[in-house]
């Protein structure tokens, strides 16, 4: 339905940064990206058009979802958009987006959890025993802190978890500049104060959503 499309600027203003954890943890990909240096091995110089293709896709995928959900239910969506399209269509193919949702997070969950296991041993020379329990800490102290709706946990972990590392990204790369010799593949036209300016803006994120706890 193109009214309920409608609906959608008049929604933002004050409900802009509402979902700023969620899109963060759903279009975060920083944790594959050693996974594709090594896939593109042979051809470094295609890293990073490799990361831009594959940081539209799931944008553009997301856009379409999101739109269908929208179009359909309105203003009733529920906390899991799937079962918001039990109206128009039938069980079982909600029954298996359901189950590719289920499979698509544990894959990413398990896959981040790999990655900071790894960052444990390799950037802090942790043992693997000890790497492995504190990356699975975040998730269980959530739990424990009483957080149960699945829209606050992927909003924590997207705006906790996800956005400062990718602040401190963000000051890395800009530490390499001044740091580094080696000679990137490809470089960020963008200046350091641009750079500092956004890694700011991952932090003020995650402050705001632990003021949101409150």
């Amino acid at each position: 339905k193109i009214e309920n499309l409608l609906l959608v600027p008049a929604s933002l203003g004050a409900n802009l940064l509402l979902p700023y954890g969620v899109l963060i943890f759903a279009l975060s990909g920083s944790a594959i990206i050693p996974e594709v240096e090594e896939a593109v091995r042979e051809k470094r110089q295609d890293l990073f058009r490799a990361i831009v293709i594959g940081s539209l896709i799931p944008t553009i995928i997301y856009l379409i979802f999101s739109a269908v959900v929208i179009g359909i239910s309105g203003t009733e969506i529920k906390e899991d958009a799937v079962l918001s399209l039990l109206t128009a269509l039938p069980l079982w193919v909600i029954s298996f987006g359901a189950i590719l949702g289920s499979l698509a997070i544990f894959n990413a969950s398990l896959n981040t959890r790999l990655v900071i296991s790894e960052m444990f041993r390799r950037d802090f020379g942790l043992s693997k025993k000890l790497a492995w329990i504190l990356s699975c800490l975040p998730p269980l102290l959530i739990y424990l802190l009483g957080v149960r709706s699945f829209i606050k946990v992927i909003s924590l972990i997207g705006s906790l978890g996800l956005g400062v590392s990718g602040g401190l990204i963000i000051l890395s790369l800009v530490r390499a500049r001044y740091q580094s010799s080696r000679q990137p593949e490809s470089k960020l036209r963008l200046g350091n104060s641009i750079l500092i300016f956004v890694g700011l803006l991952f932090t003020l994120g995650a402050f705001l959503e632990i003021l949101k706890l409150w």
